[in-house]
């Protein structure tokens, strides 16, 4: 795919144990994105993820300890906006909000030809948008077309969500009905259509980013970003995408303990929003 891949946009991969599927994953992806504008966050896989990564001369920052999906877009996140235009020592960082660098539990990890670029060159890519993709190879590359898109509309958006086919020929029916649920649940509390509420492939704007501070380590992080654009009134876009599921893929997610989980945290989200921020009138 031949697209002129805009400077100002990275994309980040959290991933845990799924060697196996990032290896030809990031072997598509780099036919469409540059190397040097993808980032992995290896929470610890222990599996070769960050061995393949230097290799392949992809940047990765790595956990010391398995911290979850949300602590690892925290990190890439943080890793990203730092290291991109922002404030290129990522030790410094000691923002109020997202940019809070755990540094005891991150050894960041860059080639050295990425860390010699010139401060010219810095400057010119500074971040302005995150693109987040699934490291099991679930999201296709083929789409990124169409993110990139939304990211030149008026306004510009928040989040843009991918939104995937949630028929039973292209989605297990246990899956269905969980996004419809919850997805319902959120269009609820936050006033907003939530077309795909667990749909990993979304596109962030930086400025969106910056402005909030991502609570949840685990997967419920991803449903906070959405409650979290909704109440500082940014836009939150959907856009179509494939629904791919490969064989040989493992799930990390225990259906019942983690829908409990994603109850409660919504939960405790909306509280905070509409009563504790409500209060201070933010």
């Amino acid at each position: 795919m031949n697209i002129e891949w805009p400077k100002d946009t990275y994309v980040l991969i959290p991933s845990y144990k799924a060697i196996g599927q990032l290896r030809p994953f990031i072997n598509s992806l780099t036919e469409t994105v540059p190397k040097d504008h993808i980032c992995v966050v290896d929470d610890a896989s222990n599996d070769g993820t960050y061995e393949f990564c230097i290799d392949s001369g992809i940047d990765c920052v790595r956990h010391h300890r398995n911290r979850g999906k949300g602590a690892a877009l925290r990190t890439g996140f943080s890793h990203l906006i730092s290291t991109k235009g922002v404030d290129r020592d990522v030790d410094n960082i000691n923002d109020s909000g997202l940019l809070r660098y755990a540094r005891n539990d991150v050894i960041a990890l860059r080639r050295d030809k990425q860390v010699a670029r010139s401060d010219e060159a810095t400057k010119q890519s500074s971040t302005h948008w995150i693109l987040t993709m699934d490291a099991d190879g679930q999201h296709s590359p083929a789409d990124i077309p169409s993110f990139i898109a939304e990211s030149r509309k008026l306004p510009p958006p928040g989040i843009c969500i991918g939104a995937r086919d949630m028929r039973p020929r292209s989605m297990p029916v246990a899956r269905i009905i969980s996004n419809r649920l919850t997805s319902l649940i959120l269009s609820v509390l936050t006033g907003r259509r939530v077309a795909d509420s667990q749909c990993g492939y979304r596109l962030y704007s930086a400025e969106f980013i910056k402005s909030v501070q991502i609570e949840h380590n685990r997967f419920q992080a991803e449903s906070e970003l959405i409650q979290k654009a909704a109440a500082k009134h940014f836009p939150i876009r959907f856009t179509g995408v494939r629904t791919l599921y490969l064989k040989g893929g493992s799930s990390h997610i225990s259906h019942l303990l983690d829908t409990l989980r994603w109850v409660a945290a919504v939960g405790r989200v909306w509280f905070g929003l509409t009563f504790t921020d409500g209060k201070r009138g933010s």
